[in-house]
């Protein structure tokens, strides 16, 4: 959610170029920007004096940290507090950003990152993400394809079942439904996408893949996107994967329970936000009798489809 608005500050500072600590695999999404400059992984134990009470007053400062012009840590109150000693420490800006907005509040994310940067006295422009996967992520994710026996113009769907958060998930007896409904209206492949977190969710994956679902299992995220981009519609709750699929520029069908689409929702008109209520005592649950297909969601995907 932070990219766009990166995007935007570094369109209005066309002279800027930016170094990342943050989990490498997150920053290779969009390593073809031409702002993207060098990644530290934030798994490195450089910073971890500086969250001590006491000892980040003589804490070494890392060397990634000792030539920049400005630095911002993205985070929550923790981080903020980081942003804090790094600035008595530092002859330069350590400016925190909020990364998310504390509820009631209901601002979009990337506004929330956006203004507060506006207010820091920075230029943003109003940018969309998008990401472009690398030709050789692509022919992979094509070549699995083919191994299917599909034609380029078969383009896949791909559903995502999962998310961080499991009060968030779709309830799964509406998974199913949604994927008995597409095996029989779609001639194309469907995959079925699952990452690290995901286990809870293999048998539900298993019986999917017996009657003719392809499981992508724990795919790197440059890989995701590149079957994403091939796709003709992602389905998924809210998770960061619908806004990976979102940034890829295909339509997405998001599903929203708990969580308000107004703060976390993948922005852009390709993007179909859907709010629904569920029990979270009961969405987990597996097997389970499938639910009927709202017939509003039939009329969006078989235009999807399309």
């Amino acid at each position: 959610m932070a990219y766009p608005v990166l995007e935007g500050l570094c369109h209005c500072q066309p002279d800027v170029y930016m170094d990342f600590w943050s989990k490498k695999e997150h920053v290779e999404l969009i390593g073809s920007r031409p702002w993207v400059h060098a990644v530290h992984s934030c798994h490195g134990p450089e910073l971890v004096p500086f969250h001590h009470e006491e000892l980040w007053q003589d804490a070494r400062i890392p060397p990634f940290l000792q030539d920049a012009h400005t630095i911002f840590i993205f985070g929550q109150e923790s981080n903020r507090i980081l942003a804090e000693r790094l600035s008595h420490r530092l002859t330069f800006p350590v400016q925190w950003i909020q990364s998310f907005p504390q509820a009631p509040e209901a601002r979009s994310v990337s506004q929330f990152l956006k203004d507060q940067l506006v207010c820091r006295g920075w230029q943003v422009e109003d940018m969309r993400a998008r990401i472009d996967p690398s030709a050789d992520e692509r022919s992979a994710a094509l070549e699995f394809l083919a191994s299917l026996g599909w034609k380029p113009r078969q383009k896949p769907i791909i559903i995502h079942p999962g998310s961080g958060g499991k009060k968030k998930i779709w309830p799964l007896r509406n998974w199913w439904s949604l994927l008995e409904w597409l095996r029989k209206k779609y001639d194309g492949p469907i995959l079925l996408s699952l990452g690290p977190a995901d286990d809870y969710l293999m048998d539900f994956a298993k019986a999917a893949q017996a009657f003719g679902i392809h499981l992508l299992k724990d795919l790197s995220l440059p890989r995701l996107s590149a079957f994403l981009a091939e796709s003709r519609f992602y389905a998924g709750n809210d998770s960061g994967v619908s806004h990976l699929a979102a940034a890829t520029g295909i339509p997405c069908v998001v599903l929203f329970g708990p969580t308000d689409p107004a703060v976390w929702a993948p922005q852009g008109p390709h993007v179909h936000v859907i709010r629904s209520h569920w029990e979270e005592a009961e969405n987990l649950a597996w097997p389970s009798p499938p639910a009927p297909l709202e017939p509003s969601l039939k009329n969006l995907f078989q235009k999807l489809m399309v």
